[in-house]
């Protein structure tokens, strides 16, 4: 019997041995290159957003990119030991492309893993020398149609051994046979293995997956009704097959709960200033108040950052000190921010309102 590994729930369930972009990815320690809004192919499900879509943009995690050097420094500040490139179609910009893999493999190393998800329609034997030339570790195909197929049969399968390659597709709702399709296709073929991705509903997808009759799931998040349990269906089918292909679901709720709070934790660690302190939820809590009043505070505080008339002050040395806390009662807050480059602000309470004990501190 093929073993299941992981768990189905939220951080995803598999059947063999995982790509290596995933198990990366698993831990936090992949960051996210967003070659090109401009895409060829106009999917129904396309989640990705209206600011990002149809626009030749590049971002890396959260962070517009103009420059190699903003790049690297975001890469360096999460930490991350490779990274996936993805769009819109990158192969659009295929000079871009061959341009980033250089420049990651040559600042960090050559293990700097990168792995690339593209519909492969546009993919030539001369364009895929040439990505592994530079680097290229893994190559992930979304067959969009049977121009997608066809390019994959012929031209991909030719560098089988030379590169990790795989497909990887969003489990749609009823699709199972198609699914169970790809997959024989790609045993058959010798590819690694065929990635299953919970269909994500997204502000940008809604009505398009409403009009073909899909449902938001109201158990699920962020998620189309029934795409878990076709991925599942699928799950079950590989393992009483016994195929020896890698098949592996990653739900919707992955990238929240794991995916960017571990690289959020590895950020702040990284990039935490004295007067912030980190969550498990890879969040920072700092303490904003005004010049005025921390002039008059009665104990001088070390781990503080004034900027103009604001004043930032470390959460961790405030509320463990009772009277410095009734001091700024009415004169202060408690703000939650992202450690992203410029902190995102997510929440900000009046520090008499804030409730430490919804929140587990890891680093002061």
């Amino acid at each position: 019997m093929v073993k299941l590994w992981g768990n189905c729930g939220d951080f995803g369930c598999w059947v063999g041995e995982l790509p290596t972009g995933c198990k990366l990815c698993k831990k936090g320690l992949k960051s996210v290159v967003f070659l090109t809004g401009l895409c060829s192919e106009s999917c129904f499900y396309c989640p990705v957003s209206n600011e990002r879509r149809g626009r030749d943009v590049t971002y890396i995690n959260d962070e517009l990119v103009n420059n190699f050097d903003e790049l690297i420094s975001e890469v360096k500040a999460c930490g991350s030991r490779g990274v996936g490139i993805t769009g819109g179609e990158p192969l659009l910009r295929f000079s871009r492309l061959i341009q980033v893999i250089k420049v990651l493999k040559e600042n960090f190393s050559t293990g700097f893993h990168i792995h690339l998800y593209t519909s492969g329609k546009q993919l030539t034997e001369s364009m895929l020398k040439e990505l592994v030339n530079v680097g290229l570790d893994e190559l992930r195909i979304h067959p969009v149609d049977e121009v997608s197929i066809k390019v994959l049969k012929k031209v991909i399968t030719k560098f089988v051994g030379s590169l990790s390659l795989g497909i990887e597709v969003p489990a749609i709702p009823g699709r199972f046979e198609w699914l169970k399709g790809l997959v024989l296709m790609a045993n058959d073929l010798g590819l690694e293995f065929v990635n299953m991705n919970e269909l994500e509903v997204s502000e940008s997808n809604v009505d398009e997956l409403i009009m073909r009759g899909y449902r938001p799931s109201a158990e699920r998040f962020m998620s189309a009704e029934g795409s878990h349990e076709t991925a599942l269906r699928v799950i079950e089918w590989v393992m009483n097959e016994g195929l020896s292909i890698t098949v592996h679901y990653c739900p919707a709720i992955f990238k929240d709960r794991y995916q960017y709070r571990l690289r959020m934790i590895l950020r702040g660690l990284n990039t935490k200033r004295p007067h912030e302190a980190l969550t498990t939820e890879g969040t920072l809590l700092y303490i904003r108040t005004d010049i005025r009043t921390y002039i008059s505070l009665s104990k001088e505080l070390r781990k503080v950052c004034i900027k103009g008339n604001n004043v930032y002050l470390n959460v961790c040395d405030v509320l463990n000190d009772e009277s410095l806390l009734k001091e700024l009662v009415g004169r202060a807050y408690v703000v939650e921010a992202y450690p992203t480059k410029v902190r995102r602000v997510l929440n900000e309470v009046p520090i008499e309102d804030f409730n430490a004990n919804e929140y587990v501190v890891m680093r002061c």
